[in-house]
């Protein structure tokens, strides 16, 4: 629970205290984690895995969701820590 739930927030679908001064990287980061699970799907393909450059392109992309939604968390573990809403 990011404490959307207790009162509606200044920006849809985000919690109410915001590190990063933009909350446009905020549904940026929603819409490129949807954007790039989809494309990991890809790589299950049993016939694409001979394919070196697309693996390697896909398991690039993997890393990137994972390192921009690391910043996340640790925002995230931020404000439990210090409280904030």
């Amino acid at each position: 629970d990011g404490g959307w739930l207790n009162r509606p927030p200044k920006y849809p679908f985000l919690r109410h205290t915001l590190i990063y001064s933009r909350p446009e990287a905020y549904y940026f980061a929603i819409v490129s984690n949807f954007a790039l699970r989809a494309s990991w799907t890809y790589k299950l393909s049993p016939h694409l895995r001979h394919n070196s450059g697309t693996i390697l392109l896909v398991t690039a992309l993997e890393i990137t969701r994972r390192f921009q939604w690391s910043l996340f968390r640790v925002e995230k573990a931020y404000l439990q820590i210090t409280h904030l809403p």
